[in-house]
């Protein structure tokens, strides 16, 4: 019965498109299950159907607004077998589907099994996703892949993303990094041109940010040399480090800049430049002729080696600039006024040299002992005043006065027996006085070759002079370098007798 139903569906073709062309032949095949036609089938609309001169049937429309039209069931070419069941309408080819013309679909695609070609040695666009379409576009699935846009040999332009204000591109990568123009030595630019957009590299998590780390030789550019950009460089509190662990220099504001540099904000802060372990040179200003530095600080102070047993040099070497301590207003200058022992000197011994102190109506107050090799010279308008005599009392006397004790005053107080003092070798300035203070003999006896002249009276070379009574005194003078002369004696000063 299924045969005959065949039969006559296929007759029933054929009479319709026998009219006026012949009919093709048909009959069964081997095994009288399907009906086979062989020949020519041609219809009254001039539709037709052959495979009279080749091994495959010709399908011709009467016209190029025809369709062959498979109203019921589906197209299969092929035995193969189909991943998705045909249900009506469907379509399978086993095999290879070429259509040269549009592939226009509407309910999407599923290809698989092969590599997939798209304008494979084609000039024309590929577009995916575009029109009005607001679909994802994914490309690549959860299994491992290498993805490959743009990779090949010739001179490409690959757009990421839109230019749309508000449009958002992110570009992901795992543990294996993203990596932009890898071992390649072409430009890597981003948000160049006109772009107005903020650049931002790293988010809100801890991160390792490296750029031109490399061990290759670099020149790494931050910031615009607009004139009116800024560069911001931030860090929390693990501080910004530039050239840490690096022998090479750290150039700042360098070759022909001109722009203030500033570091340290408005906040309190500790700035440290060259504070470390190892020995530095740290030079701070300009040797330009007209150059100006200036340090400043608040009520903490300048403090310069503080807690350091290391020399501090200010204008040495061959510098002839002048060094000023203290401005115009108001101030207290200390120089070594710490409590313990210091050899504070002040101005050169350059036989040319002049050292000036100053004061207002304050006056210059020297506390302790005033020393020096040189004379101190007035200028005959004003009183040295106010300075106390050194008193040594001795009881035993001194084998020879040392010259650091000119202007001072010799006692014998607390002396049991005859005490006596010789004096230097003259040298015209030297003085001393001496003032018997306990009632026994005190003698003062000139150097070898010099000799001591009291009232016009004068002794013989190294010959003494010697009184007994308290309050008895003598002031003598070294007027040249033989003659001590008395400028002032009280009681009565013997001669030695020869």
């Amino acid at each position: 019965m299924k045969k005959l139903t065949r039969l006559f569906a296929i007759l029933a073709v054929a009479l319709l498109l026998a009219t006026p062309a012949a009919i093709a032949a048909t009959y069964w095949d081997a095994y009288h299950t399907n009906v086979l036609v062989k020949g020519y089938l041609g219809g009254p609309k001039g539709d037709t159907m052959d495979n009279m001169t080749t091994n495959y049937w010709k399908v011709n429309m009467s016209s190029a607004s025809g369709i062959f039209n498979i109203l019921t069931g589906n197209l299969k070419v092929g035995n193969g077998t189909p991943d998705v069941p045909l249900n009506g309408n469907d379509a399978y080819v086993t095999g290879t589907l070429e259509v040269d013309g549009l592939f226009t679909g509407s309910l999407g695609a599923t290809i698989s099994g092969a590599v997939i070609n798209l304008n494979a040695s084609s000039n024309f666009a590929t577009n995916i996703g575009t029109g009005t379409t607001t679909g994802t576009i994914t490309i690549g699935g959860a299994g491992a892949q290498q993805i490959d846009i743009g990779n090949g040999a010739a001179a490409k332009t690959v757009a990421l993303g839109s230019s749309n204000t508000t449009s958002t591109t992110t570009i992901l990568s795992g543990s294996g990094g993203l990596n932009l123009n890898v071992n390649t030595n072409e430009a890597v630019n981003v948000a160049t041109g006109t772009s107005t957009g903020t650049v931002t590299i790293g988010g809100a998590a801890a991160q390792t940010i490296d750029i031109g780390s490399g061990a290759a030789a670099k020149t790494v550019a931050l910031g615009s040399s607009n004139t009116t950009s800024t560069t911001t460089i931030l860090s929390g509190s693990g501080a910004v480090n530039i050239n840490a662990s690096n022998n090479q220099p750290t150039n700042i504001n360098t070759g022909t800049s001109t722009g203030t540099i500033t570091i340290g904000g408005a906040g309190a802060q500790q700035i440290n430049i060259g504070n470390g372990a190892a020995a530095k040179t740290v030079a701070l200003g300009s040797s330009n002729t007209t150059s100006t530095t200036t340090i400043l600080s608040g009520s903490g102070g300048i403090k310069v080696n503080e807690s350091n047993n290391q020399p501090v040099d200010i204008a040495t070497g061959t510098s002839t600039g002048t060094v000023t301590i203290g401005g115009a207003a108001a101030q207290t200058i200390a120089i070594g006024n710490g409590a313990a022992a210091k050899t504070v000197t002040l101005g050169s011994t350059n036989t040319t040299s002049a050292t000036t102190i100053n004061a207002g109506s304050g006056k210059i107050n020297l506390v302790g002992e005033l020393s020096t090799g040189d004379a101190i010279t007035g200028d005959g308008t004003a009183a040295l005043g106010g300075f106390l005599k050194t008193v040594t009392d001795d009881a035993d006397g001194e084998a020879t006065i040392g010259v650091a004790e000119s202007g001072s005053v010799q006692t014998n107080a607390g002396a049991a027996g005859a005490a006596a003092w010789v004096l230097p070798d003259a040298a015209a300035g030297l003085n001393y006085t001496f003032v018997v203070m306990a009632a026994q003999e005190l003698r003062v006896t000139p150097a070898a070759g010099d000799k001591i002249c009291i009232a016009g009276v004068c002794g013989d070379a190294a010959e003494y002079w010697s009184a007994d009574a308290v309050g008895e005194s003598l002031t003598l003078v070294a007027v040249d370098g033989t003659n001590w002369v008395a400028t002032s004696y009280t009681g009565t000063w013997s001669q030695e007798t020869q």
